[in-house]
């Protein structure tokens, strides 16, 4: 019988995820390759009188309903077996069902209006349609960010404002020792969906705030969730937001550029009329897809330098590291973290720095701040 233990945990959430990318990707190609693609679009085209608008949304309608199904099986071992099988997650079978057709509804719209744009500029501009489409996606991801803690947040959670007093005097205490103002510190109930204790700082502008779940308040003590406030205030007082917001615009750019390249001289084949035509959609999805994968490695490393950065300026703006290790033993030990995995599934896959390097950062500090213990007193 195999032991379960978070390498196990992580290994096999490892295993499913990168699954469902061969599956997606192998079935992205084989649709085009095996000319499926013209035959639907050539269907729909004697179905509706070859007129655009309804092909097109035909099309998409067919290929969103083909993925549900196609998935659904993957999405039901990743996020309903598996994590019940390690308990971790608190849901019976229809809430997490309910919340997985509500994402996918989510999925469904963003990504309609997505496709949309980018066909219709395709259709548009066949020269200037990559660095356009580029530019209005990266404008409406903003959009997204902005929205998603007052309109897709709650969709699957309740937010109220934080009211325990001692924990926002130490919130209120971090925030004045970094210069940063606090729009709002919410706690959500993260308890419904799974064990696992989390914190984020999200939104943009007026909708920027602070979430901490109900299980992080539970299960931590305050100096605990001091620290990791100041790790998610360091995020607003470094800009980490905007400058993911920037690294994704040169990708989107780089991405799109190669689509507009590859698409130009592949799309005559298989049955496809050229770039134009509905039926090379799920090509360009093919590139993007597989160029997404070449980047992750480097926007994970570029993510890991952030959380470093925030880690350092909440151990400076707390001045305890001892709090600040007892965080990283809880949150590994709740939310079945592997301390330390392998570095090439590190460099690969982890947005995070291991637990074990993040206690080891805090140690250092500790060694070249004794004085911290006199101090906290």
């Amino acid at each position: 019988m195999e032991e379960k233990t978070p390498k196990s945990y992580q290994r096999e959430k490892l295993k499913w995820a990168i699954a469902s990318y061969i599956l997606e990707m192998g079935a992205l190609a084989l649709f085009v390759v095996i000319y499926l693609s013209a035959i639907l679009r050539s269907l729909l085209e004697k179905l509706f009188a070859s007129h655009l608008i309804p092909v097109f949304i035909g099309y998409v309608a067919i290929i969103a309903l083909s993925h549900l199904v196609l998935f659904f099986p993957l999405s039901f071992k990743r996020g309903y077996l598996l994590e019940h099988k390690y308990g971790m997650s608190n849901q019976t079978f229809g809430a997490w069902l309910r919340d997985y057709l509500k994402m996918t509804a989510v999925g469904w719209f963003s990504g309609f209006i997505a496709v949309s744009v980018v066909f219709y500029l395709l259709r548009r501009n066949p020269a200037g349609w990559w660095w356009q489409s580029a530019f209005v996606l990266w404008v409406g991801y903003i959009f997204l960010v902005h929205l998603t803690p007052v309109l897709i947040l709650p969709l699957f959670f309740k937010f109220k404002r934080l009211e325990d007093r001692e924990i926002l005097d130490r919130i209120s205490n971090v925030s004045e020792a970094a210069g940063v103002r606090i729009g709002g510190i919410y706690e959500f109930n993260m308890s419904r969906m799974t064990r696992s204790a989390n914190a984020a700082v999200t939104g943009l502008g007026s909708t920027r705030r602070i979430l901490l779940a109900d299980n992080l308040l539970y299960n931590f003590t305050p100096d605990e969730i001091a620290t990791i406030a100041a790790h998610e205030i360091a995020h607003h007082k470094c800009r980490h937001m905007g400058k993911i917001i920037t690294v994704n615009l040169i990708i989107l750019f780089i991405l799109l550029c190669g689509g507009y390249v590859i698409i130009n001289y592949s799309s005559t084949v298989f049955g496809l009329r050229g770039p134009q035509d509905v039926a090379s959609l799920p090509l360009l999805a093919f590139v993007l897809g597989m160029g997404s994968l070449f980047f992750l490695p480097m926007v994970n490393s570029l993510l890991r330098m952030f959380e470093r950065e925030a880690d350092r300026l909440s151990l400076i703006w707390c001045g305890n590291p001892e709090a600040f290790i007892s965080m990283m033993q809880k949150l590994t030990s709740e939310n079945l973290a592997d301390p330390s995995p392998s570095p090439v599934v590190e460099f690969i896959f982890h947005s995070h720095p291991s637990a074990q390097k993040r206690i080891a950062l805090a140690l250092s500090f500790k060694e070249c701040r004794p004085e911290t213990q006199g101090d906290k007193g």
